[in-house]
């Protein structure tokens, strides 16, 4: 991945919901709601929902130590 994917990624992260987000909900429908509590997505897959609620920090993280 070149220097202007990663700042592409980077900035479409930057447009995006703030960050930290985390998952609520068990057992089929998962909700990702970001820090002030408002729904951002539903999700029926646990793995799949966390991967996204840790996606608000972990590509801005990514993007830093590249």
């Amino acid at each position: 991945m070149n220097r202007a994917t990663l700042d592409a990624v980077a900035s479409r992260r930057a447009e995006a919901t703030f960050g930290p987000m985390r998952m609520v909900g068990e057992d089929g429908d998962y909700t990702i709601v970001d820090q002030i509590g408002a729904e951002v997505a539903i999700v029926h897959d646990k793995a799949t929902a966390l991967f996204f609620a840790a996606c608000a920090t972990d590509v801005p993280a990514m993007h830093t130590e590249l």
